[in-house]
């Protein structure tokens, strides 16, 4: 079976509109800026415990938001 390949852009429009920047934001998560990119750019996956931090930063409740956010196939 294939990797699926995912859609960070909502994500990372997300980190933009609560936290100012990708910065900020990986500060917050306690990873490197180089780190979110890979990961925002499907280099690296996120784990569950960074998608249960993140939500928690980004205010995202409910399974449809974190589908939305984190498991958006790309097309």
């Amino acid at each position: 079976m294939p990797k699926p390949i995912f859609d960070y852009s909502k994500l990372s429009g997300k980190i933009i509109e609560v936290c100012g920047t990708r910065e900020n934001f990986a500060k917050q998560m306690g990873i490197g800026v180089g780190t979110l990119s890979g990961k925002l750019k499907g280099k690296y996956p996120f784990t569950q415990d960074e998608i249960y931090n993140a939500c928690l930063i980004l205010r995202i409740t409910g399974n449809e938001d974190k589908e939305h956010y984190f498991f958006c196939l790309k097309s």
